[in-house]
């Protein structure tokens, strides 16, 4: 702030009834004879001293330093997430194998144990179950399929042996834990490939013959 602009603030002062007009004119003089003498009364803050070049480069390299060893961690974690995802994804992988694996020991234990030839199919998660050549159940289907409409006995014994003891062995495998949500699926031998009964978790979805009344 200049001497004109001090003058100026004491004119102010004046107007509005602040300091006397003796006041003023002592005031004014005093400012207008010290910069005469070389006082100023609101010197010019000094220039501040140019930065050391050493300071300058120091600091640059902290911040570089400091930049790298940034982008260092980042990519230490994304390495270290890289290796977990993989592990993750190895063990998901083993478990899936020795789930699948399990399952087919499975059907060959039923295949063993019962009256069927029992394979699991990985892909669509379903266990398949053909009658085995020979036995009663296979030789009543085989033999007596036509006659169904017009012969009882035949239909009786046949839906009697279905009803009572291949669905309810069938529900109580499918609901084991170890095969929990795997469909089961009886397919009639004859043509490799008409389902007759499909089970899943102990409850029937489809069932053949289920318009038969015994």
């Amino acid at each position: 702030m200049g001497k004109f602009d001090d003058i100026k603030r004491l004119k102010e002062l004046l107007d509005n009834g602040l300091i006397s007009n003796e006041d003023f004119q002592k005031q004014k003089k005093f400012i207008l004879d010290s910069t005469a003498n070389g006082y100023n009364v609101t010197p010019k803050p000094e220039s501040e001293p140019e930065p050391d070049p050493q300071v300058i480069e120091t600091a640059k390299q902290v911040e570089k330093n400091d930049a790298e060893s940034k982008n260092n961690r980042i990519g230490f974690m994304v390495v270290i997430g890289l290796i977990i995802v993989f592990f993750i994804s190895v063990g998901i992988s083993v478990r899936h194998d020795r789930i699948i694996l399990d399952k087919k020991d499975y059907a060959s234990e039923l295949t063993k144990h019962s009256k069927f030839h029992v394979s699991y199919k990985p892909k669509k998660d379903v266990f398949r179950l053909v009658m085995k050549d020979g036995t009663e159940w296979q030789e009543v289907l085989e033999s007596n399929s036509e006659q169904y409409d017009y012969d009882d006995s035949v239909k009786t014994y046949f839906i009697r042996s279905w009803r009572n003891s291949v669905i309810p062995q069938l529900e109580e495998k499918s609901n084991e834990d170890r095969v929990k949500g795997s469909t089961f699926k009886i397919i009639d031998s004859r043509d490799g490939s008409t389902e007759l009964l499909k089970v899943k978790n102990g409850k029937v979805l489809y069932d053949r013959f289920s318009d038969i009344e015994d």
